[in-house]
């Protein structure tokens, strides 16, 4: 799965994760208008202009705080689901089929020179598959050792390190990408 490809795929996900937490956010303003109207039918029922005053600040009050509440509960739960959006695609990767995968180490090759020597890092379940990729890349693998990472690869030469970790490429991408996803979950709220 290409760099672009998780791009999209995030994007997608923030955009149906956006329109769930509109429509939560709908009901949650329908519930506060709700109240407010029973409050207001409430004070119209009474006639003495000092409850009724005192009635109307009060329902400011809670207007106002409920509004802050929800807009907090949403913020937060907008917040975890960025968050999930990038782990959702972090679990597409590593439960991918092996030739999913074998292409996905292939795109993150693509700018290496070949004519390398390299020690390999990669997942255990993944190591034949990577060290594979690199041969066919033009690298010569010294050695593949198991990294402590789910997905991706790291290479070590003697010239330069590469950390291609999926951890490290959605770091990347959240860092790049955070505030677009944002802007959709927040689009119009």
């Amino acid at each position: 799965m290409a760099i672009a490809d998780i791009t999209e795929r995030i994007i997608k996900d923030a955009n149906t994760l956006a329109s769930a937490m509109q429509s939560e956010s709908d009901s949650e303003i329908e519930n506060l208008n709700s109240k407010a109207a029973e409050a207001i039918n409430l004070e119209d029922k009474k006639n003495q202009e000092d409850i009724s005053d005192v009635l109307e600040q009060n329902i400011s009050k809670i207007k106002a705080l409920a509004v802050q509440d929800a807009k907090k509960k949403i913020g937060t739960k907008k917040a975890s689901l960025i968050t999930d959006v990038f782990s959702e695609v972090e679990e597409t990767i590593v439960k991918g089929s092996d030739s999913d995968y074998a292409k996905f180490i292939a795109s993150l090759l693509g700018d290496l020179p070949s004519g390398i020597t390299a020690v390999i890092y990669a997942p255990e379940n993944r190591q034949k598959i990577t060290a594979d990729a690199c041969k066919s890349h033009g690298i010569t693998v010294q050695d593949v050792i198991v990294g402590e990472f789910s997905a991706g690869l790291r290479i070590v030469s003697d010239e330069f390190e590469y950390d291609m970790t999926l951890g490290s490429i959605l770091k990347g991408i959240r860092e790049k990408e955070d505030v677009t996803v944002a802007n959709i979950l927040f689009e119009d709220n």
